[in-house]
């Protein structure tokens, strides 16, 4: 399980919250372990209706205080539903399968008996009006709903509020990332492996480099590597001599080069993003004592980390003490990761403003808490001399932090 849920359970109570209804792709997938980005991330309504919106279709998760969520999808996809810990699930329209020959339900497993049975039950015509007869079920149609509202288009919202005329609906966009934000076992778990993946595939990349090699080759070394291992290909893109960053795949690598490398890949919905140096050797002693001074101020940063710690302090650590070291300009940052790219907290020196929807108003500054996984990212672009990075992933500790997978940042990679 994915979810969270003594956490869910204690924000609800906490913001007086009866039931979620969740629209976001991301979001749903959380509650419900329901994988199926092909269609919910990917197509948007014009393209099977012409004319329509660019609205990503949408599926649903309800997730009522004390009882278990409930899915909402489409009909054409119940299969994807096999093997997720939430049982029940309410499909949108009918099936195309041809249920009516007699022989149909000769030596049929419990898979498709499953699945059998959700397409013969009671069906709506929208997410709307399945949504609406859901909470009534739940005898919640006079009860405060947080409303993932990102995901779900005007029309649904305005339909739901028509059905629903006595409930309290209430934007819970925020409220969401927040209980996200700390990280399930089951989290923690695809993230390391994810984060694992990607360091070998980015280190197998860096083997296979030669002085006048396109980068674009090395891409296709990493491509290959994350799939081997069971991911899917993320990003892979470079910055050169300060240039900021890049993934123009025909720039040859050439001698005395310093290199900023950032990678990442996607293991069961699950993100890693991490990078590191890469230097095309003979190499001026004068770029290695920089990358010492990112080496040290990273692993000096990485001891701050501890719950209750705010994230503007960890920034704020890594830029005087870069200043200290001679670097005064630079990025130093970084951001939680986990079923997105980014999630909160974000690791920024200038945190101002409230992350605010119908339920929370807190500061952007969020302290840290055991169970986050954050990333801590320090590049530096030297314009005409050479980029550096250095970036890793770790999840924070009752005392402070433990790392996802083996990144060793102690020096540089070379070829």
């Amino acid at each position: 399980m994915l979810l969270n849920r003594e956490r869910l359970k204690d924000f609800m109570k906490k913001y007086d919250v009866d039931a979620l209804v969740l629209s976001y792709y991301p979001n749903v997938a959380y509650a419900t372990d329901f994988e199926c980005a092909w269609l919910y991330k990917n197509h948007k309504e014009y393209m099977l209706h012409p004319g329509a919106s660019a609205n990503s279709l949408q599926a649903n998760a309800i997730l009522p205080l004390d009882r278990d969520p409930i899915l909402v999808a489409s009909t054409t996809v119940t299969g994807f539903t096999q093997g997720i810990w939430v049982k029940n699930v309410r499909t949108i329209g009918n099936a195309s399968a041809d249920l009516s020959l007699k022989d149909s339900l000769k030596n049929i497993d419990d898979e498709m008996k499953r699945v059998r049975k959700i397409w013969q039950s009671d069906r709506k015509p929208n997410n709307a009006e399945t949504i609406a007869s859901v909470i009534k079920d739940l005898g919640l149609e006079n009860a405060v709903l947080g409303i993932d509202i990102e995901g779900m288009p005007v029309e649904t919202q305005t339909a739901l509020r028509s059905m629903l005329p006595d409930a309290s609906l209430k934007n819970c966009c925020e409220l969401v990332r927040l209980i996200r934000m700390v990280k399930s076992d089951e989290e923690i778990s695809r993230l390391g492996k994810a984060a694992e993946i990607a360091e070998k595939a980015a280190i197998e990349s860096v083997n296979e480099m030669r002085p006048g090699m396109h980068i674009g080759e090395a891409a296709q070394v990493f491509n290959e590597k994350v799939a081997k291992g069971g991911a899917i290909f993320d990003h892979y893109f470079y910055s050169r001599s300060g240039l900021e960053l890049c993934g123009y795949p025909d720039w040859k690598l050439e001698r005395g080069h310093s290199l900023y490398l950032d990678f990442g890949c996607m293991y069961r919905m699950y993100f890693s993003d991490s990078g590191f140096t890469v230097m095309v050797g003979p190499i001026e002693e004068s770029l290695l004592k920089t990358y010492d001074a990112l080496r040290e101020t990273m692993s000096d940063t990485l001891e701050k980390v501890r719950p209750g710690v705010r994230p503007s302090a960890l920034a704020q650590t890594m830029q005087e003490l870069l200043r200290k070291r001679g670097i005064g300009t630079n990025q130093g940052q970084g951001h939680g990761i986990g079923i997105e790219p980014r999630d909160y907290p974000i690791i920024s020196e200038n945190l101002q403003g409230t992350v605010s929807d119908g339920f929370v108003h807190v500061s952007v500054d969020i302290p840290l808490e055991k169970g986050m996984v954050i990333n801590l990212e320090i590049p530096y672009f030297k314009f005409g001399v050479g980029s550096f990075h250095l970036e890793r992933t770790v999840s924070v500790t009752d005392n402070g932090y433990s790392d996802l997978t083996i990144q060793d940042r102690g020096r540089p990679l070379k070829i």
